[in-house]
């Protein structure tokens, strides 16, 4: 058995304690529910900053997502159990396989006054679906045909082929105004129908929010939010300590013991949906050869990596993970063999190693700094030769969503997908290796055709019997290289009530006063 090189990675670990361990202890008392009215200012830690809020552009459920969450509609949501429930619809049927039929909610406005109906719902899903646009939607359901209004107010909606995941889907389609989207910036003056109405936008900085207080549903509690950019950990532990921030829910597992003296604040962690992976770009240079895909995926320990910067939060994980269609238990993670690593590198015609560069956005989510770092200083060891590229969040999407030429991807690049239900997050994870989609650096026409075959299906069980085997074709070319699971590690104020999700949903309305 190889031994495992834990002291690179327990050095890293190590180093980033050291860099956060300094921060100040806070001032005054603990705060209760009584530092809390309604007029007071709810302030959220974001960890990276916005690219867009039009919906058809927006990247990141966890940034962009959770003000675009708080300003718009949908159609469909996800409750906090997991359930599908409606928003905008009030109820809807499948009356062929090819059909889906919508009632809408009566008497909704956008916030400017401008009528939010059956019209205006039609508009805005064929919005999404316009190609020009380049939006998810075109993915999340590519036998999309139609929307209308059926002479009884429905929204009647139309594949070329049955899709029985539309309306899971539909929970991450935000309604925007026609008219705002024709005269408007959608990108930076979005005008919605949701819970809160944004006040200013600073991409980089803060984004303020104003009550909505003509919202259909449950007036939320807080009149005014502000999500704050903090993109570097030691500055959103600062944050917490001093009382300037009420909420962070994307936190380092090592920051938890750097604020467990804070009696202010309540912390700790729950398992999350999101997946941290290596996506290698496959399309060219050595990459493009399985067998050096498998030699980087067998040189990294990914056991050490857990154990030293997650602090046994989490194992080793798998691309589909438990609850996922398409997931299998006899897929399991990679071995970690250096010696079969340098074996399958000689194979592939690299007997003395390869040098390559590795993108990265540190500090966007949890622990990814470190574990690039930890993940170059063992391919070193096989002979794989990695330079790191950090670039701002915002600019890294460029490069792994963009068009532009002159920003491509690396050879090996980190990645990490979310989603809000099973549907949202097979669509973003099978589509990340379907030829000419967004973000896909892969080409194979066996897993196109499976991914065809899928999305037609008329039932979750034989969707999910067809994800399997495009699973076992991603875990078998090394497609993509699985991490682990992200934890979700938060800490709130005490005087707050608040349920974590594994989504990682900061929404302002799911958030009141403790005992109110």
């Amino acid at each position: 058995m190889t031994p495992r090189p834990a002291r690179a990675v327990a050095a890293l670990a190590t180093a980033v304690a050291a860099l956060i361990g300094g921060c100040a202890s806070p001032s005054g008392s603990t705060a209760d529910a009584a530092d809390y009215p309604q007029d007071r200012e709810l302030v959220i830690g974001l960890a990276a900053a916005l690219a867009s809020l039009d919906p058809a552009q927006a990247n990141t459920q966890r940034t962009e997502g959770n003000v675009l969450t708080s300003v718009y509609s949908t159609l469909t949501r996800v409750d906090p159990d997991g359930e599908l429930e409606g928003d905008l619809a009030t109820s809807w049927s499948q009356p062929d396989p090819n059909t889906w039929v919508f009632e809408i909610r009566d008497g909704v406005t956008f916030t400017n006054g401008d009528p939010l109906g059956p019209e205006q719902v039609a508009w805005g899903i064929e919005r999404y679906f316009d190609p020009e646009l380049g939006t998810k939607g075109t993915t999340a359901i590519p036998t999309f045909e139609s929307a209308t209004v059926d002479d009884q107010g429905r929204v009647v909606v139309r594949t070329s082929a049955p899709n029985f995941e539309v309306p899971q889907h539909f929970e991450q389609f935000y309604l925007v105004d026609p008219v705002v989207a024709d005269s408007g910036n959608l990108a930076a003056e979005p005008v919605g129908s949701g819970p809160y109405i944004l006040d200013s936008y600073d991409p980089q900085g803060e984004i303020e929010l104003v009550r909505n207080d003509d919202y259909y549903g449950e007036t939320p509690y807080f009149e005014k939010v502000t999500f704050r950019v903090i993109p570097e950990e030691a500055s959103r532990i600062a944050a917490l300590r001093a009382g300037e921030v009420d909420l962070v829910g994307s936190l380092d597992p090592q920051s938890l013991k750097q604020l467990t003296d804070v009696d202010s604040l309540v912390t700790g962690s729950v398992d999350g949906i999101r997946t941290h992976f290596v996506l290698f770009d496959a399309r060219t240079g050595p990459f493009a050869d399985e067998r050096v895909r498998l030699a980087a995926a067998h040189a990294i320990d990914t056991q050490a990596i857990a154990d030293s910067i997650f602090e046994g939060l989490v194992d080793p994980g798998v691309y589909i993970n438990e609850g996922t269609p398409g997931f299998d238990p006899a897929i399991t993670p990679y071995e970690y063999d250096p010696d079969r690593a340098r074996a399958l590198l000689a194979e592939a015609g690299y007997p003395d190693g390869i040098d390559v560069e590795f993108l990265n956005a540190p500090g966007s989510y949890a622990g990814d700094d470190l574990t690039v770092q930890a993940a170059v200083a063992q391919l070193a060891e096989v002979g794989i030769r990695v330079s790191i590229k950090n670039l701002p969040y915002t600019t890294y999407l460029e490069y792994v969503f963009g068009t532009d030429p002159a920003k491509q991807p690396s050879a090996l690049n980190f990645r990490s997908y979310g989603g809000t239900s099973a549907a949202t997050v097979a669509a973003s994870r099978y589509r990340i290796a379907q030829t000419g989609a967004r973000g896909s650096f892969f080409s194979d026409p066996t897993y196109d055709a499976l991914l065809e075959q899928a999305q037609n299906a008329q039932s979750a069980e034989e969707q999910d019997a067809i994800y399997r085997r495009a699973n076992r074709l991603l875990h078998d070319k090394a497609v993509v290289l699985p991490l682990f699971n992200e934890p979700v590690v938060y800490a709130y104020a005490r005087g707050l009530e608040w349920a974590p999700r594994g989504e990682q949903w900061l929404r302002p309305y799911d958030i009141r006063p403790a005992g109110d």
